[in-house]
């Protein structure tokens, strides 16, 4: 393997010792259900607000208040598809790859030797170097988070180097 990450069709085999293996998922706090609740709550207050605007003969306003509703539910629509994506790290015995998914498209893998690999604590992602070219992984995460991935990682690679 060269020093230098490898973009691959598909995802080396699991088998084998590994060092760390860290699925990175981005934080969403509101659930499902609680999303339904807080979308109940949100048309509720403007179906009060447009009942108001309607017995004062405001009939413009009802439209706005439903569009209101509608550009509600698709941010969260938008953020919940997004929250699918994740980032896989996964450092074995003389291998280490590196898989993103979005949340649209086919997932990326990367891969390298953890011999030429440098990890790098940086105050908004985590970035893993080798050779000319570098991962860029966990920018999602809250800094004590990337701390402790980039702490883990170093000691991954240290002991998965032979």
């Amino acid at each position: 393997m060269t020093p230098r990450w490898e973009n691959v069709s598909e995802p080396p085999d699991d088998k084998g010792v590994s060092y760390i293996d860290a699925v990175l998922t981005p934080n969403r706090s509101l659930t499902g259900g609680a999303f339904i609740k807080v979308l109940c709550v949100f048309s509720g207050m403007n179906l009060v607000i447009a009942g108001y605007w309607a017995m004062r003969g405001a009939w413009p306003v009802l439209a706005f208040l439903a569009l209101d509703v509608m550009l509600f539910a698709l941010a969260f629509y938008l953020n919940y598809r997004a929250a699918r994506g994740f980032e896989r790290v996964r450092v074995g015995a003389g291998i280490m790859q590196v898989t993103r998914q979005t949340s649209h498209g086919p997932a990326r893998h990367w891969v390298v030797n953890p011999a030429w690999v440098r990890v790098e604590d940086r105050e908004d992602v985590v970035r893993i170097a080798a050779g000319d070219r570098a991962m860029l992984v966990g920018a999602f995460l809250s800094p004590p988070e990337r701390s402790d991935l980039a702490n883990a990682l170093r000691d991954a690679i240290a002991r998965a180097r032979p």
